[in-house]
């Protein structure tokens, strides 16, 4: 799919946004020449001017407004998930869901060891009676008995016998 340059398409959401070039252009932290130049090269792209000219303003086309609501939504929708992206990453927060009787015979009493291993990583246990896994947004591994694989997920083993 093609599209016009990612660039020029923030610089015509600002413009219209914001009123003006030069509005558009302190936002962006470029000249009111650059903002222009920008919103050109995608008029040029689309084969439609987005803008009506005169004599020191520029004036949105219906073309132009048409696209507002829509560039608006993508690029909020953008900066979350590169927001959500970078948090993913950074974030040394582990949720694990166990069943309560693991936690306090066998996960708690390691924790300190894993603390001193891994002291950058926050470990919050979540505890549930369900022996059906099921991960919340914030969860990012499960330990359940179980003596096969669990359909849709990666299962490991971490101990054999009793």
């Amino acid at each position: 799919m093609w599209l016009p340059s990612l660039r020029g398409l923030r610089a015509v959401e600002a413009a219209l946004r914001l009123g003006s070039f030069s509005a558009a252009a302190k936002e962006l932290g470029v000249t009111q020449t650059a903002i222009s130049r920008l919103v050109k090269e995608v008029e040029r792209q689309l084969a439609r001017p987005l803008f009506e000219r005169r004599a020191n303003q520029s004036r949105p086309t219906v073309f132009a407004l048409s696209l507002q609501s829509g560039l608006g939504d993508g690029f909020r929708r953008l900066e979350a998930t590169i927001a959500e992206a970078r948090r993913a990453v950074d974030d040394p927060t582990i949720t694990l869901s166990v069943g309560p009787t693991f936690a306090m015979r066998w996960l708690i009493p390691h924790l300190t060891e894993f603390h001193a291993t891994h002291p950058e990583i926050d470990l919050r246990l979540a505890t549930t009676i369900d022996r059906e896994v099921t991960l919340g947004p914030d969860t990012l591994a499960a330990i359940r008995l179980a003596g096969a694989q669990v359909p849709g997920f990666v299962t490991d083993a971490l101990f054999s016998g009793r």
